[in-house]
């Protein structure tokens, strides 16, 4: 059964759709800015089945003003957003009305799929109206539709739905019928559709394994850290005695005179002994560490904040050093338990 479309705004439409919630501010953006230049545009959820899974994608679907030999036609097109955009490509169609058919050339295949460099190019930092502009000089150059001609054994060149020049400035384009809006997608989309989710799960499942070496690796740590605990303080209660531990800081006072020149006049005995302390210097390595993330990813919002960094690049900035700052957090906690060190 055809989907059956109604009037959205584009809140409302992505509220349907599946997307990262970090995400839906930025699409819901874009696609303001772009239906305020093209208002002929609207967006719409698009539910699609991808590996035998239901998922609602949001879409814009409407005419675009295509110059071609002096004159402007509405070509009707629909722009589907994968769940992971910006990062990968939006998918362009020409849905042709039942008097149109599609002309397959370098930009368009038989089903309406419309192929262009930017795509296969395509990084972050592109938006829409990149996607928009190619699609117009493509089709500038060559017409994606024909007219159907009376006769079934000829097709006609002329174009579908001229627009008068003196109404092509204002882009002032008639909407398209429901059930052309509510056109099936072709197979091929709905391929490349599920291809990219097969793509985003690999590279989830790869994360996740990642994450589990690194856990595998913390405990292994944590084990090692605790073996070394035990370890000195059997060393200190069974063969360090004062008259050693002395030695010990007058040699480690002789080191710090000699290299760095250190004043230790005013230092105490227990000063030495926390400054040799193997757990200190890791706990303060650690402490350092998660303090250093923390002051990066205040600085990414400052600077988000001050209009010089964008969102996209704010949000994947902070949930890497989230990650980081959180995991010197724990290595912290393991240390300060094992080498008995107070908060």
């Amino acid at each position: 059964m055809a989907y059956q479309y109604q009037n959205f705004t584009v809140e409302s439409a992505i509220m349907q759709c599946h997307y990262e919630p970090q995400c839906k501010p930025y699409i819901v953006n874009e696609l303001h800015q772009v239906i305020m230049k093209y208002p002929s545009l609207s967006a719409r959820p698009t539910p699609l089945m991808i590996s035998n899974q239901s998922f609602t994608f949001i879409c814009l679907d409407g005419t675009l003003p295509i110059p071609f030999k002096q004159n402007y036609y509405n070509i009707p097109v629909r722009i589907i957003y994968p769940n992971q955009y910006p990062h990968y490509a939006p998918l362009v169609r020409v849905i042709p009305s039942a008097e149109m058919i599609i002309k397959p050339s370098e930009y368009i295949d038989e089903d309406g799929n419309v192929k262009l460099d930017l795509f296969r190019s395509w990084s972050y930092q592109r938006n829409t109206f990149n996607i928009i502009d190619e699609v117009v000089r493509a089709f500038s150059i060559k017409m994606p539709v024909f007219k159907k001609s009376n006769n079934p054994s000829n097709v006609s060149p002329a174009q579908p739905n001229i627009i008068p020049p003196q109404q092509a400035s204002r882009m002032a384009q008639e909407p398209q019928s429901q059930n052309q809006q509510a056109g099936a997608l072709s197979q091929t989309t709905i391929q490349k559709l599920n291809d990219t989710y097969r793509k985003v799960i690999k590279e989830l499942t790869t994360e996740i394994d990642e994450l589990k070496i690194e856990n595998v690796n913390l405990e292994k740590m944590k084990n090692e850290i605790v073996a070394a605990g035990s370890q000195t303080s059997q060393e200190f209660s069974s063969h360090f005695k004062e008259g050693q531990i002395r030695g010990e800081i007058n040699r480690i006072n002789d080191w710090i005179i000699e290299a760095n020149n250190f004043s230790t006049e005013n230092w105490k005995p227990e000063d030495y002994l926390e400054f040799n302390n193997e757990y200190a210097n890791q706990y303060l390595q650690a402490k350092s560490a998660e303090l250093a993330y923390g002051e990066l990813i205040n600085n990414i919002v400052s600077g988000f904040n001050s209009g010089v960094i964008q969102a996209q690049d704010m949000v994947k900035s902070i949930k890497d050093l989230s990650t980081k700052q959180f995991m010197a957090a724990r290595l912290k906690e393991k240390i300060m338990k094992a080498g008995g060190i107070a908060g």
